[in-house]
């Protein structure tokens, strides 16, 4: 009955409020009228318009969290710090980003969805416009925490709200939303390369990828040059930098930094995010205000339909958002939950745990790798194969929206991973041959671009994700971006350059079995909750260590409730034995 009550087959609840109201209805003056347009698509939230609108907030963090990069250096000039300080900007901005994230989920369940991307989308903007003119530190650091808490708010609640209204046909619609952050990662570069300098006005450090120093008044002992056997030579590159001005001529810099106008457009091009997500709120409040019945909960929910039948399975292919608030408000505590609810989230969070950190690691030391492995590439030569990584990256978020649509997340999902399996697999077995680097990070690059939105669909294929869940899962994804990195820096120069495909591998091979895992638990029908599995764990525990003394368990808990419960059982069947004797008697 709900099926056919969307697609207006059956008589609305539009009308009967307005007749209740109005008495009449009249086609060219009635509110009807005016709700004719939504009534005849599917549902507001779930056209094409509110996609965008959702999407257009992805973009803003895709933009965002890529402009900070490539104006680090101009930033290390606006607040006169080396490149070792300002580095500290990106931990900052990820460690705010992982609280956001926790906290997304929660605000995701309980308020408007649309009001808060609108918030975060408006703080992002004005973060950004401030950044760029904060001369202290200090100021800068703070600023790029409270970026970094709006950007991980926008990340968990833009994908929940997706997934509450398309419910498990909402694949296509998350590759979509990965895609545009893909996108806004790519323009936000350009926007910034025509502000960029080459050196800060006081030769402080050159913008390089390894933020190599030659200070003017720094005295250097050369002993990697000196001769064995002869004394080391003390050289004072104060005369060096002198002789070199003169033959090469006058160097010219900027005296003022121009970095502001880049972060500037990019703050400026979150307008046109926010006219869509204001579009969205005053639509979704104008509806409100004709059908309150309907449109009352956190996004849209059904809490005044009429009964049907009395037939409950017509709501349960209903996308979250569109179940009723009753359903909606009942809060189950972890023991009372289906066991397979928090296996999944759990396999699922491993799982994105695993393959964003290695995104993250894979896009920050590919450059590293490819100057300092045996291949010695050329730094430009290096920075195109960073470019080409980046770009088929979105490229195969763009191809997933299409392929999202026939294959289903499971099959979909052990295509990426075992492509990504095979790609490092193929760089690690020619690691010397530099075509081998190009093919193999192209097609890492296309096949990693959609593991995320594959795994969140995957689970909501077969748990309902609340903004709790995803709240976990975007945590478990940003956990992964803060170690791997980590790991693979301190792995890199202990164990040499190709410490870093080695890591690729073994994380790739894990991956695939946590994926067959997850697909197993996934299929397996685990409805018991978890402290009745937790319970029946226990007993055989128990029953273990009764049978035999050499039982290698050990009991976890005292067994003296199981023997008071078995002892009731006992007492129970006597009794009902008792009973049955006497009645046939």
């Amino acid at each position: 009955m709900l099926e056919n009550f969307f697609r207006g087959e059956v008589p609305s609840i539009f009308e009967t409020t307005i007749k209740r109201e109005k008495g009449s209805l009249s086609e060219d003056n009635s509110p009807t009228s005016r709700l004719k347009s939504y009534r005849n698509e599917e549902e507001f939230l779930r056209s094409v318009k509110a996609t965008i609108c959702y999407c257009g907030s992805f973009w803003t963090f895709g933009m965002a969290a890529a402009v900070i990069g490539p104006t680090l250096l101009e930033l290390g000039c606006v607040t006169n710090r080396p490149l070792n300080v300002m580095s500290w900007l990106f931990f900052s901005q990820a460690l705010s980003a992982l609280f956001g994230s926790s906290i997304g989920g929660f605000l995701a369940d309980r308020y408007d969805c649309n009001i808060i991307l609108l918030y975060c989308v408006t703080s992002v903007a004005i973060y950004l416009a401030i950044i760029p003119v904060c001369h202290v530190f200090g100021v800068m650091l703070a600023f790029f925490a409270l970026l970094g808490v709006h950007m991980g708010v926008i990340d968990t609640v833009s994908n929940s709200v997706l997934i509450k209204i398309h419910g498990k046909k909402v694949a296509p619609r998350l590759q979509s939303l990965h895609f545009f952050y893909g996108l806004g990662a790519l323009v936000s570069p350009v926007i910034a390369e025509p502000f960029l300098r080459s050196a800060c006005p006081d030769g402080h450090f050159k913008s390089n990828i390894f933020g190599w120093t030659l200070e003017n008044s720094t005295l250097e002992r050369l002993s990697e040059y000196s001769i064995d056997g002869f004394q080391d030579i003390d050289v004072n590159l104060t005369i060096i930098n002198e002789t070199i001005s003169e033959m090469m001529g006058p160097r010219h810099y900027h005296t003022k930094s121009f970095v502001q106008y880049a972060y500037w457009l990019v703050a400026l091009l979150q307008v046109p995010v926010q006219s869509g997500l204001f579009y969205l709120i005053y639509r979704q409040r104008y509806l409100r205000r004709w059908s309150p019945d309907i449109f009352a909960g956190r996004v849209v929910t059904l809490a005044a339909l009429p009964a049907g039948n009395g037939d409950e399975t017509e709501s349960e292919d209903l996308p979250q958002v569109l179940k009723p608030t009753a359903d909606s408000s009942i809060r189950l505590s972890l023991c009372s939950l289906p066991a397979k609810i928090p296996l999944v989230t759990i396999l699922a969070g491993l799982l994105l745990f695993l393959f964003d950190g290695l995104q993250g690691a894979y896009g920050g030391y590919l450059y590293t790798y490819a100057v300092k492995s045996e291949m010695r590439m050329s730094p430009s030569h290096a920075a195109y194969l960073n470019s080409l990584f980046w770009c088929s990256f979105a490229a195969g978020r763009f191809i997933s929206i299409v392929v999202s649509v026939f294959l289903i997340p499971d099959k979909m999902l052990f295509v990426n991973l075992f492509g990504c399996f095979t790609a490092i697999s193929f760089m690690l077995y020619l690691h010397d041959v530099s075509l081998a680097l190009w093919i193999g990070s192209a097609a890492f690059g296309l096949f990693m671009s959609s593991v995320f939105p594959s795994t969140l669909s995957m689970a909501e294929h077969y748990i309902d994700v609340t903004g709790s869940i995803t709240s976990i899962l975007i945590v478990s994804s940003a956990t992964g971006e803060m170690v791997f990195p980590l790991l693979i820096g301190k792995a890199f120069p202990r164990n040499g350059p190709l410490s870093f495909l080695v890591i690729g591998f073994l994380v790739c091979t894990f991956a695939l079995l946590v994926f067959l895992t997850l697909r197993m638990t996934a299929k397996a029908q685990i409805n018991q909750p978890v402290h009745d599995v937790y319970r029946t764990a226990i007993k055989r525990l128990c029953r273990c260590n009764q049978a035999c003394d050499d039982c290698e368990y050990t009991p976890l808990v005292t067994c003296d409730e199981e023997t008071e419960e078995t002892g009731n059982d006992e007492l129970i069947r006597g009794e009902e034995a008792h009973r049955v004797v006497e009645l046939q008697s």
